[in-house]
């Protein structure tokens, strides 16, 4: 109760304020900064990047969306052959077969 007693006339003056216009103008203000300084960074970073030869983030999503590209076209090559009955499904995921290790070390 003695926290409701504090707590109610605090709370009624704080959504007063925070539903005003200049608290709302002042909030747009300050995610157009945070947007531009984030944006900023970013471009730094890539050309940080660039610079050293390293992959940015946009080298990486592109050879993923490539990666998928390629799985995706794979899929539809399995499922092609299995239903044309060119291949067994059992040989197109087997591995290749290794030879077994010499039981016999010489030491």
């Amino acid at each position: 109760m003695a926290f409701d007693a504090v707590e109610r006339p605090i709370a009624k003056v704080a959504e007063a304020g925070v539903q005003s216009g200049p608290f709302m103008d002042g909030l747009a203000v300050a995610w157009r900064i945070r947007r531009r300084a984030v944006d900023e960074l970013r471009a730094r970073a890539q050309l940080g990047l660039e610079t050293l030869s390293l992959p940015t983030r946009g080298d990486v999503d592109r050879l993923a969306n490539q990666l998928a590209g390629v799985q995706r076209e794979l899929r539809e090559l399995r499922d092609e052959l299995e239903s044309s009955g060119g291949f067994p499904t059992s040989e197109l995921g087997a591995a290749p077969r290794r030879r077994p290790a010499s039981r016999s070390r010489k030491r």
